[in-house]
């Protein structure tokens, strides 16, 4: 809560430095960026530091209210719980003056009555706390203490006996227990009979009762808790004497009682609120003078703990100094001032933060409203000067005018293109200019010819003919846009002049009907293959080589190599990768490739690589012919050349090429010899030259 508080002040110290910066940061533009832009909303910043001031203060201010409020419940609580102890004691003293008047009644003549009713009488609901009651019995008698007792009643057996440990200690009593409540016996609990008898000589002064602690733990068989020993003095007569003197010589004997100190403390604590309690006795708070600690640490209240509280209060308790120390409960909840002042804390902090976002939005709001002003001032001089410099340099022309058709603008584009100067075509009507669009429209003519587009300012695209300062017509791209409403009915007409590009058209036309003519004549089909994409564009011709449409067949590589002959496969893929590679200038490979019929056609493919700035070949063009005739053509031509016609045996020509193969081997290789066989029919050659070659050939 201190450092928000300091941040809070802080924020105040550094509001009129933020302020300042703010106003020149809003005035002024960001040279980096080139643009204007907004600064800190000041005011936003300023209303939350006197938001969180004002929050800061009202909480500091209920914070001292709620500590003096805590401070006094304290108080309260500690008053409380002092005067329910002093209570407590009081009920105990006043039942032990009680049974010692009984005892002044009928004691002294009907001692088996009187023990009778103190064991029947229900000290549960009164004093709780009572465990075993005892009588001392004084025994005056010579020295050493052997008087003999007048208090015997029956049946109690040993339970009356007079310890000679009180005998060593110069208190001459005879112990009577009246009432057992599963305590030890006095003899073993008392630790020190210096200390009981001189509890019981200073009750028997002050005709009071007297408490003195039990040490050690040994007086409660079951919890083995410390203990406290009241003793009331009981007198001669019906009323204490007055002097010390008198008490000393009249003293009867004493009423003892064994007290609980956990559970008398216990009955205190029920009417305690948020507090730690612990009890010493006497004015030393170490642990072996503590007789009751609520919290089971055995340290004082506050000792090692955080508490916002701490009280220490001497009491008189049964003649003795008692010390009460009190301590506050930090894990207990917050009081209602402690919750109030954390609630104006928290709620203050939201307001403050849920005002400056207000506050932030309006002034942010405001200050972008300013900058898209400015901006859009800045951005329409922009495009003014840009539009400017577009009309003027543009390469077509932009002719402006109104609804009756007359010009109002004429860009030096349009100049160019109509050879008018522009003081010459402003005012003139656009059927000058235009004779196709304009010559027989009137009226509006915005409508007309944009049609009825409103302030949606779309074009409307149309080729027509111009007409130039000498007559001349040629043909133009006309583009019309209608203006908005502020444009007081103006539209405009871009013009471009198409002459250079229908030449351009023309002879691209010319061009490609040429080359369609040349792949048509050449009877070749055309293939394109995009080595990136693994793609190839097959051409119709291409495809009906071998017998397909043009949608049977894909574009891809394998639509062309797998129908290739197997035979010829590897050699058309090492001819391609060999020319990719630029290892040869240009491809070419003759190879059999399958027809839709089931047969194989030769065809010759001839093809170039297009590479890319680093020499990879990044495309493949080419074109593949039908060489099938001249193949078929080839083997008959080889088949006459070496074959006689009419039996297809090999002829004189073959012969003697095959006999000059076997005599040059046989001159190279000495080892190897030949064997020549020439057989010849008896008067065939009469047959030849009766009946001719052919009549021979037939025999």
């Amino acid at each position: 809560m201190r450092g928000l508080w300091r941040k809070c002040l802080r924020l105040v110290e550094e509001a009129p430095r933020i302020a300042r910066r703010a106003v020149a940061e809003s005035r002024g533009s960001d040279p980096k960026a080139g643009e204007p832009r907004p600064g800190d909303p000041v005011v936003a910043w300023l209303v939350l530091a006197a938001a969180l001031l004002a929050t800061g203060l009202t909480w500091y201010t209920v914070k001292g209210q709620a500590a003096a409020h805590d401070r006094a419940r304290f108080e309260l609580e500690v008053a409380r719980t002092q005067s329910a102890l002093l209570e407590r004691v009081d009920r105990y003293r006043d039942t032990l003056r009680a049974l010692g008047i009984t005892f002044r009644t009928f004691g002294e003549t009907q001692p088996d009555r009187w023990v009778d009713f103190i064991g029947q009488f229900n000290f549960g609901k009164l004093s709780p706390a009572l465990g075993d009651i005892v009588f001392l019995e004084y025994l005056p008698g010579s020295k050493g203490g052997s008087g003999e007792p007048r208090f015997a009643p029956s049946g109690l057996g040993s339970d009356s006996r007079s310890p000679s440990e009180a005998r060593s200690a110069g208190f001459p009593v005879r112990l009577t227990s009246l009432r057992r409540a599963g305590w030890r016996p006095l003899t073993s609990s008392v630790t020190s009979w210096e200390d009981v008898r001189r509890a019981a000589e200073q009750a028997r002064d002050s005709a009071e009762m007297t408490i003195v602690p039990v040490p050690g733990r040994q007086v409660d068989q079951e919890s083995q808790e410390p203990g406290l020993l009241a003793f009331f003095p009981i007198f001669l007569g019906d009323e204490p004497p007055r002097t010390v003197e008198r008490r000393r010589s009249s003293v009867r004997g004493w009423l003892g009682a064994f007290v609980r100190s956990k559970v008398l403390m216990k009955e205190v604590a029920a009417h305690m609120g948020d507090l730690d309690f612990q009890v010493f006795a006497g004015r030393d708070l170490k642990p072996a003078a503590l007789l009751y600690d609520q919290r089971g640490t055995g340290a004082a209240s506050g000792s090692g703990t955080r508490t916002r509280f701490r009280r220490m209060i001497p009491l008189e308790v049964g003649g003795r100094t008692w010390t009460l120390v009190f301590g506050s409960r930090p894990a207990r909840g917050l009081s209602g001032y402690s919750n109030r002042s954390l609630q104006i804390l928290l709620g203050g902090i939201a307001g403050s933060v849920l005002l400056f976002g207000v506050v932030w939005n309006l002034e942010t709001g405001r200050s972008r409203s300013r900058l898209r002003a400015l901006v859009s001032g800045r951005r329409l001089q922009e495009s003014e000067r840009l539009s400017k410099v577009l009309t003027d340099h543009s390469p077509g022309g932009i002719i402006a005018f109104d609804r009756r058709g007359i010009v109002s603008r004429f860009s030096p584009g349009a100049e160019r293109i109509f050879g008018y100067r522009a003081e010459e075509a402003v005012d003139y009507p656009m059927a000058t200019f235009l004779p196709s669009c304009f010559e027989n429209s009137s009226g509006d003519l915005i409508p007309e010819l944009v049609g009825d587009s409103g302030d949606s300012r779309e074009a409307a695209r149309s080729r027509q003919i111009g007409r130039r300062k000498d007559g001349t017509q040629f043909p133009i791209e006309l583009i019309f846009a209608a203006g908005g409403a502020d444009d007081h009915g103006v539209a405009t007409a871009i013009v471009t002049d198409l002459s250079a590009s229908c030449l351009t058209e023309a002879a691209l036309k010319r061009s490609q009907e040429r080359y369609d003519l040349t792949a048509r004549v050449a009877n070749d089909g055309l293939w394109d293959w995009d080595l990136q994409k693994s793609e190839i564009y097959f051409s119709p011709r291409w495809k009906a080589m071998l017998g397909f449409a043009d949608d049977e067949i894909g574009n891809r590589p394998e639509n062309w190599f797998d129908r290739v002959h197997l035979d010829d496969r590897s050699a058309l893929q090492a001819r391609v990768a060999k020319h990719l590679e630029g290892q040869s200038p240009h491809f070419e490979a003759e190879f059999r490739i399958l027809h839709s019929d089931g047969s194989y056609r030769w065809v010759l493919n001839r093809g170039l690589a297009v590479r890319d700035e680093h020499g990879r070949a990044v495309r493949m063009v080419g074109a593949q012919t039908d060489i099938t005739s001249r193949k078929q053509s080839e083997r008959r031509l080889l088949q006459a050349a070496f074959n006689d016609p009419l039996t297809g045996l090999a002829n004189r020509t073959y012969f003697m090429d095959r006999l000059e193969n076997a005599t040059r081997k046989a001159r190279q290789n000495d080892g190897e010899l030949f064997a020549l066989l020439f057989l010849d029919l008896d008067r065939f050659k009469v047959v030849n030259d009766s009946l001719g070659h052919s009549g021979g050939i037939n025999c």
